[in-house]
This record gives C-alpha cells, structure tokens and sequence, in this order.
C-alpha cells in the first residue's frame, strides 16, 4: 500500500473502532479507558479520588463486574479494621447465557486498541472481529439479521442508528466494514445497499 492509502486505511479503521466502542457503551452501558481493567461500569473520571464515605463512596471508575446484557454492576464501600474496598452489591442479573459473548467483544476492542497496525497488517481479520463484535451487541445473534428499518446487514443498522456517532464517523465505519480488502479505491458507502454485508458476503451469498 502506498503512504496514503495507509493513512486512508487508519482512518477508516478508527471510525470502526470508535463504533464498536459506542456500541458497547450504548448496549451495555460498559465504558472504555485506557488503564487497566480497561471496562468500567460508568465513564471514566480522572479526577475522582475514592473516599469509602459519603453518597459518592465506590460511585465511580469500578471494573464491570456483570457481563451479561441487561445486567448491572454497582458497588457498596466494606470497611474493616484493617481494609477499604468497594464490593459488588446487589445487582440486576441480564440475559442468561449473555456474558462471554459481551466479554469477548469488549476484548476484541481491547486487543485492537492496543495493536497500532490493525489496519495495515491481517486487515480481513481486524475487520471480521470489529464486524462480528457489533452484530453480537446489537441483538445477542450474529447468524439473523432483525433489524425493521430495511438495513441489509445488524451491523449497518447498529452503527447508523448510534445516537453516540456522527454522521462522519458512522459512514467511514460502514466504508472500512463492507469495502473488499483487495480494493485499491476507496469505497463509497451507501445505505441500504445490496453491498453492506460481513466482509467477504454478498447479497446472493451472505455470510454470517
């Protein structure tokens, strides 16, 4: 690849990443930070200092702890005479069966992030599991396609329906997630097209 359509290829990969990381937070409320547990059960605040008392007590920057979709993750403080620490509370369980499939997609962010040429290097790969990781959140089934609005692919519908992405950014998405990898022209995406299909699908051939 030449020097600009590597830094095309950056671009569009970036807007996929940051659709997956909007969908993550949209469907399971998991919110991503550059420090490890990396997945957090509320937006990341740098400047919160944990006390153990009052009402902001364990209120912030606590690992998910529940996995599954629909569950929650809250935290109480337990003081002890000889420690602090915020413990799991009571928390609401989601859809059984759920978890590893939600864990895995968060980890597929979480390895991508951390790989600085995804884009350049196993680009159908990188591809495949930011695509597959999106169609799982949207609707906990990467093998049926239910969305109502006429998308052809969950994916497409997932991404142009995110109330946490620009316009901008969900189109360079779909660009980087439906054109060809052997493709040499940047691909124009279009909504609704017999086109928007998982990577290496068709309309006549789709592949989940």
């Amino acid at each position: 690849m030449s020097a600009a359509e590597i830094e095309h290829q950056k671009t569009l990969f970036n807007a996929a990443m940051d659709a997956l990381k909007a969908i993550l937070q949209e469907k399971l409320a998991i919110y991503f930070y550059n420090a490890n547990p990396y997945f957090f059960a509320s937006a990341y605040d740098t400047a919160y200092k944990e006390t153990y008392t009052g009402a902001s007590a364990c209120s912030k920057n606590q690992p998910v702890k529940n996995w599954q979709t629909a569950g929650t993750s809250t935290f109480t403080p337990k003081i002890t005479a000889t420690s602090k620490s915020c413990i799991s509370a009571t928390n609401a369980s989601g859809i059984s069966g759920s978890g590893p499939n939600n864990m895995g997609a968060a980890f597929n962010y979480n390895m991508l992030y951390h790989d600085f040429g995804a884009f350049t290097h196993n680009r159908y790969y990188a591809k495949r599991l930011i695509y597959d990781s999106i169609s799982w959140l949207y609707d906990n089934n990467i093998r049926v396609t239910s969305n109502l609005a006429g998308y052809y692919s969950d994916v497409e519908a997932a991404i142009q329906t995110n109330t946490l992405l620009t316009q901008a950014q969900k189109d360079l998405a779909c660009d980087y997630l439906f054109s060809s990898t052997s493709k040499t022209s940047p691909y124009t995406y279009a909504q609704k097209n017999s086109r928007n299909w998982r990577p290496g699908s068709s309309s006549t051939s789709p592949v989940y």
